[in-house]
């Protein structure tokens, strides 16, 4: 794993305390916005509802956030913050599939980062379907180490991973949008 990769490990952040024994991605994906799934634990959360975030290389880091945006429809909840975060976005420009994937967990047992290769298999109505497993939240990258999204789902008996992809999450951002799907100006 090159340098270029292993930058990309300072944008991951929980929303559990580093002392937990389980940990899911939240994702730096703009200077104020975070991103994570909507599904088991996380679709308790509710917008405007204020939280905390802890980054995953140095746990004395913790970033005071709140929800601004639950998706049911795309799967995401979108995380608002005053913080700026040191980020420069690098989306991917390719959308093929039978190309490989770099994916960034969370290893649970040491709380550290944990990459995972894989093939985005097939697309579909913006989400891709990887040959790996994982858990949801982790973050896709291309060979390029540009983002591609992060896992919303799971299919199948073998656990397959839905990802979704980056251009539906950040243009919820980029045009102010909320849950309702309101235009929401000054966002």
């Amino acid at each position: 794993m090159n340098q270029d990769f292993r930058d990309l490990e300072k944008n991951v952040y929980t929303l559990t305390d580093p002392n937990e024994s389980r940990h899911d991605c939240v994702y730096v994906i703009d200077e104020h916005y975070l991103v994570t799934y909507q599904r088991d634990d996380h679709s308790m959360l509710e917008v405007g509802q204020k939280l905390v975030v802890y980054n995953l290389l140095d746990k004395n880091i913790k970033v005071e956030v709140s929800v601004y945006d639950k998706c049911e429809i795309l799967d995401i909840i979108v995380l608002k913050t005053t913080h700026k975060f040191d980020f420069e976005r690098g989306n991917t420009r390719h959308h093929t599939v039978n190309r490989p994937y770099h994916q960034l967990g969370i290893n649970q047992e040491n709380r550290t980062p944990l990459w995972t290769q894989g093939t985005l298999t097939e697309r579909f109505n913006g989400r891709y379907l990887g040959s790996t497993t994982g858990m949801l939240g982790d973050v896709i990258f291309d060979e390029f180490n540009k983002f591609i999204g992060i896992v919303v789902a799971k299919r199948g008996e073998e656990n397959k991973i839905f990802i979704l992809k980056h251009t539906l999450i950040v243009l919820r951002i980029e045009k102010g949008l909320t849950h309702d799907g309101e235009y929401t100006a000054g966002s």
